[in-house]
């Protein structure tokens, strides 16, 4: 089970995906968490030896969680290659504070650069 290292007690894991973020055989993972003025997305880094390092958070303010469909079933994050290019992206819905869906698409390989 993942966890996010800054998480605090008003604040709620809503989902996470992991898998090869920063290339072949780069390994990370993305939490989702609803956070009191909206949501947080948090990335980390996972070496060989099994750490985890945050290399990113992301906050959206007055945000919502919402969720997609995709693949015959319904998520509230998903990785996927988007584009085609080998690299995955993240897909991140949510509801703005007008109530307006939207989605945030972000290529993990260009984070830390």
């Amino acid at each position: 089970m993942f966890q996010s290292e800054v998480l605090t007690q008003n604040e709620i894991l809503l989902s996470t995906v992991q898998g090869p973020l920063f290339g072949p055989n780069e390994y990370g993972y993305a939490n989702k968490v609803q956070v009191p003025d909206g949501l947080r997305l948090e990335i980390f880094r996972t070496s060989e030896s099994g750490y985890s390092r945050l290399i990113k958070a992301i906050s959206f303010k007055h945000a919502k969680d919402a969720h997609i469909e995709f693949l015959e079933g319904a998520s509230n994050l998903v990785l996927v290659d988007e584009d085609g290019d080998g690299s995955l992206e993240i897909l991140f819905p949510y509801t703005d504070s007008l109530l307006n869906s939207q989605i945030e698409t972000l290529n993990f390989a260009n984070l830390e650069k």
